[in-house]
């Protein structure tokens, strides 16, 4: 294992550094609310959802001070696994999670045409412009 006291502690943490101080603050508060690490050998897909919160969280808390996570910071986060208050506050474990809701659209219905009889002629409305026209050329033939 690296030696980190040679590290300045005011440095930022890496990716790395950060995703692990995050998964274990997620373990501290996983085992104080009961949630399992692994659901019959696999990953526990609420923990998975309260890692991603503690992530997010933690994110938050730091961006909205202007600053980043130190190396200082995520070796004390690894070595205790206690999440300070103020992150903690920002977690909603009492929720449970919802899935959004899908949204589909109506299918049109097709309307069924209706079938001229055989030796019928269709019939149609002309439209008022063309019944005007018709109107007009009647008038014309007549006169």
């Amino acid at each position: 294992m690296q030696n980190f006291a040679n590290i300045d502690q005011t440095r930022p943490a890496t990716f790395k550094q950060f995703e692990f101080a995050v998964f274990k603050l997620a373990e501290g508060v996983a085992k104080k609310t009961n949630v399992n690490l692994k659901h019959e050998g696999k990953p526990n897909p609420k923990f998975k959802i309260l890692k991603a919160r503690i992530g997010a969280a933690t994110a938050k808390f730091y961006g909205d001070q202007g600053k980043k996570m130190t190396h200082g910071d995520a070796q004390k986060f690894i070595s205790t696994g206690v999440i300070p208050k103020e992150i903690l506050a920002m977690v909603k474990t009492d929720e449970p999670v919802k899935s959004a809701p899908v949204k589909t659209k109506a299918k049109p219905v097709a309307k069924a045409k209706p079938k001229a009889k055989s030796g019928a002629k269709a019939r149609f409305k002309p439209s008022k412009i063309a019944a005007a026209a018709l109107a007009q050329l009647a008038l014309e033939e007549n006169s």
